[in-house]
């Protein structure tokens, strides 16, 4: 789930500039590089809030949130890049989507397998987020020059999707 969730987030950090940049009409980096100084903020307050949101609505439903912000942010992001407000808002939970699955984990895995097994865990489910970076970077020197960015962006909706399909064929033991 950390590497499915983070395929698309990861590719859209990396590229959110060069997107948003590639309409002559639009191309403002200034206001993106601000986006992105802002964007600090916004992870920081999601890192500080999900805690108390799993504590409050448990694993599933605050993955089931970010992934669905993930999906849908994957197949609009490039559609909005006109609307630089909007823009904005899609980079902005993009952020909020990498910080909260980041900070989503440790929880359930502590619950799950316990103090003295809990940390070894987390460290594996960890090794998805670098593994979701190998897959973009064959994304962006492979793929990216044939199929273009939009397909790129589908790739990794589909998979915040597939994200989504195996957390609802876990129990609810990640909520214990």
């Amino acid at each position: 789930m950390m590497l499915a969730g983070n395929m698309f987030g990861g590719f859209f950090s990396y590229q959110y500039k060069t997107i948003g940049n590639s309409d002559p009409n639009v191309n403002n980096d200034l206001i993106l590089s601000e986006a992105a100084s802002v964007s600090g903020i916004v992870q920081f307050i999601t890192r500080l809030s999900i805690g108390a949101l799993y504590d409050k609505l448990g694993f599933k439903l605050i993955f089931i949130v970010l992934m669905v912000i993930n999906t849908a942010n994957a197949f609009i992001c490039y559609h909005v890049r006109k609307i630089m407000w909007l823009y904005i808002v899609c980079i902005e939970l993009n952020y909020v989507v990498l910080a909260g699955i980041f900070a989503l984990f440790p929880a359930p895995a502590i619950k799950t397998f316990g103090p003295k097994y809990g940390p070894q865990v987390y460290t594996l489910i960890l090794l998805g987020a670098p593994a979701s970076s190998i897959l973009d970077m064959i994304n962006i020197k492979v793929l990216y020059d044939i199929i273009g960015e939009v397909p790129i962006l589908a790739i990794g909706g589909v998979f915040s999707i597939l994200a989504l399909i195996v957390l609802v064929s876990f129990s609810e033991r990640l909520d214990v």
